[in-house]
């Protein structure tokens, strides 16, 4: 088994290669969606489709206004 200073060292490399992993990711999409001409795109056995996504933010008490709080 390794040494804490061991398992340190191997986290922090995981997590600068998944980082640069994240990059090259948002990267590619930005491309992707540049080449799209409309809202869908097939190539090869690949389809990809545009969407957007509406986020809204509450606070807690606006939330319970409006009855969108789950207690377990």
């Amino acid at each position: 088994m390794m040494d804490l200073a061991a398992q340190l060292k191997v986290y922090k490399d995981i997590s600068r290669k998944i980082n640069e992993l994240e990059e090259q990711k948002k990267a590619l999409s930005l491309s992707i969606l540049e080449q799209m001409e409309g809202d869908k795109l097939t190539v090869d056995d690949y389809t990809v489709r545009r969407c957007e996504r509406i986020s809204i933010k509450l606070t807690l008490d606006e939330a319970r206004a409006y009855g969108a709080v789950k207690t377990e």
